[in-house]
């Protein structure tokens, strides 16, 4: 799946939390894109994802090229604050054309069709969170049946697409 596409898994997976906080309407919580490699709060905002979980991304030379210019831009950003006014437009110019690159690049990415919709919560309630475990609307597979666990997977991207 490519990053364009995740649209209809956050739509999927925000349905399914609804449908949840419908039937617990004590569940405190929120969504995650996860893995054993990290974490993002659940958007599709492609560029907050990439730069905060960019392991999320299966590895490619785009992918490479845009956490590039994502640190370029980060770079043009500082030294831009510290330009006179001509060197300032110049800066200004080298950043847009990187944004517009970026901006081409990043709807095509790849995702690891293995990351996770998680759900994290703001008030831990255990008796709550055995019940989540059982619910038909909860991977059943991917979510730990212990009550040790507090980890809660709605699926993968894939599953979820």
């Amino acid at each position: 799946m490519i990053l364009k596409d995740l649209g209809k898994v956050i739509d999927n997976s925000k349905e399914r939390l609804l449908r949840l906080k419908v039937k617990y309407p004590e569940l405190d919580a929120y969504l995650v894109f996860s893995s054993n490699m990290g974490q993002v709060n659940l958007t599709n905002d492609g560029l907050t994802i990439l730069r905060e979980f960019s392991k999320m991304f299966v590895p490619s030379t785009a992918k490479n090229r845009s956490v590039e210019l994502i640190k370029q831009l980060k770079d043009l950003e500082k030294v831009g604050r510290e330009l006179d006014e001509t060197r300032k437009v110049q800066a200004l110019k080298e950043k847009s054309e990187k944004e517009n690159e970026l901006s081409k690049i990043l709807p095509s990415l790849e995702l690891e069709p293995n990351s996770q919709v998680e759900l994290r919560f703001g008030n831990l309630n255990h008796e709550l969170i055995a019940k989540l475990q059982k619910d038909t609307l909860v991977d059943q597979n991917l979510t730990m049946q212990s009550r040790a666990s507090i980890r809660i997977v709605l699926g993968t991207i894939k599953s979820l697409s």
